[in-house]
């Protein structure tokens, strides 16, 4: 399939009537959702617990905190479970947007996360042993992990979305014409990849890369008022959904890896802010530190996801309308 968008063709537009999908094939697509998740789930639940299970059952699951060997083994063993996650999930979801099988197979490492706790124990060690500022130092350097794990499943998305399961249905699935691509500005995730590189192109880049990362920093202060393990991922996955949504309106020519790489940004940075400050007995005064590194990605990506799809959506309906022709 050629990468080329069609031009915008208007009588085919006057005679487009959207197909609502329906009821048994929503019901038929979320289930191949949820059949992905926990394939995903599985293998993390698991294989991922034989490679990073932390020394006690919930003291947390940190690729630096609990090695010596720099966790490198660890990322490795994991970020290959998430390759394997992510074609078992494009496979099971196709066809569908392209980063719908990312989607599933991180919210499955979340199970991982699940497992091991919440970030309680790592504070008491720290505040026990002197070395909490240090602590919170090493899970920032572990955020720089994570965020090359981010790319890669980034990258392996775009390899197998292009090579096997390459489809433009996800797009008509929303009511839209092919034909009503042809002028669209923005960005298309794996659709339309540019062949050059542009000045705008850039700017938008950065500022979606800032941006999400600032608004997610402040709604994270919003909506992370505990520890507790469930309260930590929601407010991960609502900061990071609504910040994505609110910058892609902004940015429309940026890439897709901007908003996914300001998840462990924000979080690298959080941590880097804990670690000069004072912490109160078995807590910690400030919210990003209240999460793992794991919980932002496992949980702050799909939020992501979903975020910049929501308003994708919106855009494309928006220039459908705007192109549309008129009736005299």
């Amino acid at each position: 399939m050629s990468n080329a968008l069609p031009a915008l063709a208007a009588p085919q537009l006057a005679d487009f009537t959207p197909s609502a999908e329906g009821f048994w094939g929503v019901v038929l697509r979320r289930a191949r959702y949820s059949v992905a998740i926990a394939v995903s789930a599985t293998l993390f639940y698991t294989l991922g617990w034989i490679l990073a299970a932390p020394p006690a059952e919930t003291s947390g699951v940190s690729l630096l905190l609990w090695t010596h060997s720099g966790g490198l083994l660890q990322a490795l063993g994991l970020a290959g479970l998430l390759v394997v996650a992510i074609f078992a999930a494009m496979f099971l979801c196709h066809p569908d947007s392209p980063h719908a099988a990312m989607y599933c197979a991180l919210l499955g490492m979340g199970a991982l996360a699940i497992r091991g706790g919440t970030v309680t124990m790592i504070i008491q060690e720290g505040e026990r042993s002197g070395l909490l500022p240090q602590m919170f130092q090493k899970l920032a350097i572990e955020c720089i992990q994570w965020g090359l794990i981010v790319l890669l499943a980034e990258l392996v998305t775009h390899l197998l979305y292009k090579k096997l399961f390459r489809n433009t249905r996800w797009i008509e699935r929303m009511g839209l014409p092919l034909d009503a691509l042809g002028l669209f500005g923005g960005r298309l995730p794996q659709i339309a990849p540019p062949t050059k590189v542009p000045t705008a192109r850039i700017i938008d880049n950065l500022g979606a890369l800032i941006l999400t990362s600032a608004g997610a920093f402040l709604l994270l202060k919003i909506f992370m008022q505990s520890q507790t393990k469930g309260q930590v991922l929601f407010a991960i996955f609502a900061s990071f959904g609504l910040a994505a949504f609110a910058t892609r309106m902004y940015f429309v020519k940026a890439d897709t890896w901007p908003f996914w790489l300001a998840i462990p940004l924000t979080a690298g940075v959080g941590y880097l802010l804990a670690s000069t400050k004072t912490s109160y007995p078995g807590t910690i005064n400030t919210e990003i530190p209240r999460a793992l590194p794991i919980d932002y990605i496992a949980l702050g990506v799909p939020g992501a996801i979903l975020g910049y799809m929501s308003t994708l959506r919106m855009q494309l309906h928006q220039h459908l309308t705007e192109h549309a022709p008129k009736n005299d």
